[in-house]
């Protein structure tokens, strides 16, 4: 799990991020990548729309332990946030953590032979 200082949390931190990034699209996820600043911070977003309440927080945990997962990979300096697409809240944590895993190498903010095990 990513630790509270490494999430994005304020609502105005994900909009400048949505406005000023770039958008990557995926099979389950959409990202959204801003460079500058300083730190990492990562968020995930999934609307009621992809599933129920449980479905939901346990889809944001496992793009969390995923995320984690590459973050001595990711630069200083770059907000990410991933947002659920539909049906994506049934997926498993593989398919959850390789579609992060070529989201993140399509934007290019891996720096490091990042590949899934």
């Amino acid at each position: 799990m990513l630790k509270r200082a490494e999430r994005l949390r304020k609502s105005k931190d994900f909009r400048i991020t949505y406005r000023s990034g770039r958008a990557f699209s995926g099979r389950l996820l959409r990202l959204y990548v801003l460079r500058g600043g300083k730190g990492r911070l990562t968020g995930v977003v999934a609307s009621k729309r992809t599933g129920g309440a449980v479905a939901r927080n346990r889809f944001r945990r496992l793009v969390r332990e995923a995320v984690r997962g590459m973050y001595p990979l990711l630069p200083d300096g770059i907000r990410l946030v991933f947002v659920a697409g539909r049906g994506a809240c049934g997926a498993s944590f593989t398919d959850v953590r390789a579609e992060v895993c070529r989201l993140l190498e399509r934007a290019g903010v891996l720096s490091g032979g990042g590949g899934v095990d």
